[in-house]
């Protein structure tokens, strides 16, 4: 298994590195474990994630999954992986986060997360930080996995 997570400068997102941590957290749970040199970090966007994936599923213990930071970077995966002429999901399964309107028309596993309900989330959280500065409450939104062609 391998995740991808967008790079920015030295090191990834504050939401990327709460996704990676997410993850590990939900593969130990389940028993697996997720070796660092199994973590990759990527420009954003297709080309660079398509040749980052491309090096690595062209190794011969690739992965048989990959679980990127968002659904961009999965598509790059599955650019990468239709050039190396791997099955998805036959010998590669591929998941996404975000669910935008790009994993719909790629028929691309994600994982949704609540748009709106964050939003307002962080407008109440702005709004208690005005009210009382020093205040800090952590917000749970509830993801939902959209099972779609690639896995």
């Amino acid at each position: 298994m391998l995740l991808f997570l967008p790079s920015m400068r030295s090191r990834p997102p504050k939401r990327a590195m709460r996704h990676h941590a997410g993850y590990r957290a939900a593969l130990t749970e389940a028993g697996h474990i997720l070796a660092d040199g199994n973590v990759r970090l990527t420009g954003h966007g297709l080309a660079p994630t398509c040749a980052a994936a491309k090096e690595l599923l062209s190794t011969p213990d690739r992965p048989s999954a990959v679980f990127a930071a968002d659904d961009t970077l999965a598509a790059g995966t599955l650019r990468a992986a239709h050039d190396l002429g791997l099955a998805v999901p036959g010998d590669l399964a591929v998941v996404g986060f975000d669910d935008s309107e790009l994993a719909e028309a790629l028929d691309l596993t994600t994982v949704r997360q609540p748009l709106e309900e964050s939003g307002r989330a962080a407008m109440e959280l702005l709004m208690q930080r005005l009210d009382r500065p020093g205040t800090v409450r952590e917000v749970a939104l509830r993801l939902q996995l959209i099972p779609r062609g690639t896995s």
